[in-house]
């Protein structure tokens, strides 16, 4: 899906997304959190508090371990996710293996000049990369893949929304205004035990691999994925008999400049703590640079084989293929690297 209408709504559009990408990091990340300490220390803590417990009890309904709350309606029609689209503007690249047959009324859902399969092989375990400095394509392709993947989801999955989850950092979920925007736009807690409930629906899961390990790592003007020792999504794969299908976002590791200062630092709080702090600034502040992304998909990395299952163990089969799927997302770079203007660059593997 392309987006070459990005400046249809000039300058007061951009305005207003400016105020909006402001507004929900200030929002979830400071204003919040400082109200609900004020309202515990507050003498009017009596009056203050009952509808923020009355919030809690609603909104922490531990949903996130388990399908989410997506709303579909939200990813696929709400204003800013549609400006968002336009602003950069964001390309979906599809393989004829995963396409989905076109809708002959929309004509939606057709790969880049290639015909559609016919036959469905999903669920699968979309492994996307690089994660960025904040991953905003994750935000913006929830709503769109459905047009373009076949992602061959059981017929009584679709009363569950999409038929995909992705899986998100737990802390996304702790604070208010962050964690509403995750559930509705189809985030589910990273932890084995909800990937595992989230594929025994039939549906398929995202995941970025490098989190946040390699939100940190990520700079601006360099290809950086952390991949080397990143082997649950692969062992998930193996043990469910699903394929992992390889994703690279060309432009995400330039949307904003980086900055090194405290880096032990804020990996130590990373590690110890599950919160990451990247030093960022885009156009302006925390708005993202203009930079066009494409999201292109590779073809299914398939695990072992029955047969090959009973050959060797498990952690055999996931070497095996986590080679294959490292080789696949070389490959994958390498091929689309110069149509999109970065023929210049090599893709880091750490």
């Amino acid at each position: 899906m392309g987006s070459d209408n990005q400046d249809k709504d000039g300058w007061p559009t951009f305005a207003l997304l400016v105020v909006y990408v402001h507004g929900v990091y200030m929002l979830s990340f400071l204003i919040m959190p400082t109200l609900l300490l004020m309202s515990i220390i507050s003498s009017w803590r009596y009056l203050l508090l009952p509808p923020w417990i009355a919030y809690f009890l609603w909104t922490f309904d531990r949903s996130e371990y388990r399908l989410g709350r997506p709303w579909p309606w939200l990813s696929q029609h709400a204003w800013p996710l549609q400006a968002l689209r336009r602003y950069f503007p964001f390309t979906i690249h599809v393989p004829p293996s995963l396409a989905k047959t076109p809708d002959p009324k929309t004509g939606t859902g057709e790969a880049d000049d290639h015909p559609p399969r016919t036959k469905k092989k999903g669920p699968y375990i979309i492994a996307i990369h690089p994660h960025g400095s904040t991953s905003d394509y994750r935000i913006i392709c929830d709503g769109l893949l459905t047009d373009h993947i076949d992602f061959g989801f059981r017929e009584n999955a679709e009363s569950e929304g999409f038929p995909y989850r992705t899986l998100a950092a737990s802390s996304l979920f702790w604070f208010p205004i962050a964690r509403e925007g995750a559930l509705w736009t189809g985030c589910v807690d990273a932890g084995r035990r909800t990937a595992e409930c989230v594929l025994s629906h039939g549906l398929s899961i995202l995941v970025v691999p490098g989190g946040q390990r390699e939100m940190l790592m990520t700079q601006c003007g360099k290809e950086i994925i952390y991949l080397k020792k990143r082997l649950g999504f692969v062992r998930l794969a193996v043990r469910h008999g699903v394929a992992l299908v390889p994703c690279y976002v060309f432009g995400a590791s330039d949307t904003y400049f980086t900055c090194r200062l405290l880096e032990k630092l804020r990996e130590w709080i990373s590690e110890r703590l599950k919160l990451t702090i990247p030093l960022i600034c885009g156009a302006p502040l925390l708005m993202p640079r203009r930079i066009p992304m494409h999201m292109v998909f590779g073809d299914p990395v398939s695990p072992p084989s029955i047969e090959r299952r009973e050959e060797r163990s498990e952690e055999q089969r996931v070497a095996e293929m986590h080679a294959a799927y490292v080789e696949a997302v070389q490959r994958l770079f390498d091929e689309h690297k110069g149509k999109f203007g970065y023929g210049d660059r090599q893709l880091i593997v750490l």
